[in-house]
């Protein structure tokens, strides 16, 4: 009976030993501004890119969330990106978090990370608590699981910084109002749009590309396998070359473009007694950034009716057709639930005066097939 005390003592060792979260980094770029570096219960990663719009807005939520609990919480802003465009990026955003990079991408493969934003958060164990969109992980959530996990550790026994190497990676500037490269390594699938600077950097498929700059859903694009290739677009703000996007590409890469008409399920907009918010309803004052998606609602400050049209359409993964507006380019600011379809039309109508159906109706398919020689 003598060796039982011991024994019980060095399992409940070892099981704190064990216990420890070694989170993996590869470099910790920005210690935090707001949130404490002892004896934190939960840990919060969110991953994210300088590429990905919604990421950014995703910060700015966080930042609060993190204020609100700077004793309890520590947000850690995840990048798979060069850590010199992540610091470039910083200098220019102040970003208030904890930002680290993940150079071999075990955290994102560790947590099977396929789009962005999203997060993960994490007891002091390591444990994973919940996971999502970030704008999805509310105050009274934090709350809840710091009375539910009582255990602490510090942020340099929670995460290990691995060994690594950073090469210098120069970021690139256009010296021509539109230029293009077909990559071919694929990184991150889905479209990636990059607003910041006097240039708009597009980076995807092509056929997600097209569809973007005629702003429709990426179903009415009619390409071959082999023309639907993996570019990266830069086309100067208020050019010509920008305001004719899709067709400039479609020269450029010596392809042409056929419509038809197709008979098909669409959402349609009514927009004839439309009272629609004006500009200063949401203020992300000179974020690039426009738009803030979450799992149920959108969020958006200086957007076009068409713009948001083509955004609605893509979390719908329907055509979304505007009816009754003349004057479509004009920016507003918009708050949209889209997950429930009730709720979406009750939404519309009472914020905007918009009468949104499900509909059958026409609306134009692009056919996209190489020149003639």
């Amino acid at each position: 009976m003598k060796y039982v005390r011991p024994l019980i003592l060095c399992t409940v060792f070892l099981f704190c030993i064990t216990g420890k979260a070694q989170i993996q980094i590869s470099e910790r770029i920005q210690k935090s501004s707001v949130a404490s570096e002892n004896d934190v219960s939960l840990y919060f990663i969110d991953f994210w890119a300088t590429w990905c719009g919604p990421c950014i807005n995703a910060s700015k939520y966080l930042t609060v969330l993190q204020q609100q609990y700077p004793n309890d919480l520590h947000i850690v802003s995840l990048s798979q990106e060069n850590s010199t465009i992540v610091k470039n990026f910083l200098k220019k955003h102040k970003l208030q978090l904890t930002a680290a990079i993940d150079n071999e991408g075990e955290t994102f493969k560790k947590y099977n990370i396929h789009s962005l934003p999203y997060g993960v958060l994490l007891n002091a164990n390591g444990a994973k608590i919940w996971e999502g969109h970030p704008a999805d992980l509310k105050a009274y959530d934090v709350k809840k699981y710091l009375k539910r996990y009582q255990t602490r550790a510090n942020f340099e026994d929670f995460f290990k910084v691995l060994s690594f190497e950073t090469p210098v990676e120069e970021v690139y500037s256009p010296k021509k109002d539109f230029e293009f490269v077909e990559l071919f390594e694929v990184l991150n699938e889905g479209l990636q749009i990059n607003e910041d600077g006097e240039f708009v950097e597009l980076k995807g498929r092509l056929g997600e590309i097209l569809a973007y700059g005629w702003k429709v859903n990426v179903n009415q694009i009619e390409i071959p396998d082999t023309y639907n290739k993996y570019y990266k677009f830069y086309a100067k703000k208020n050019s010509r070359s920008y305001r004719n996007l899709p067709e400039i590409i479609v020269k450029r890469l010596k392809l042409k473009t056929k419509t038809k008409k197709i008979l098909g399920d669409v959402y349609a907009l009514n927009m004839k007694s439309a009272n629609l918010w004006d500009t200063f309803q949401i203020d992300w004052e000179d974020n690039p950034t426009r738009y803030l998606i979450g799992d149920a609602d959108i969020k958006a400050d200086n957007v076009s009716v068409n713009d948001m049209a083509y955004t609605l359409g893509k979390v719908l993964e329907k055509p979304v057709i505007v009816v009754g507006l003349i004057d479509t380019e004009k920016l507003h600011d918009w708050d949209i639930h889209y997950k429930y379809y009730d709720l979406m039309v009750s939404s519309l109508y009472d914020n905007y005066g918009i009468k949104l159906q499900k509909d059958k109706t026409e609306f134009t398919n692009y056919i996209i097939t190489k020149k003639a020689p």
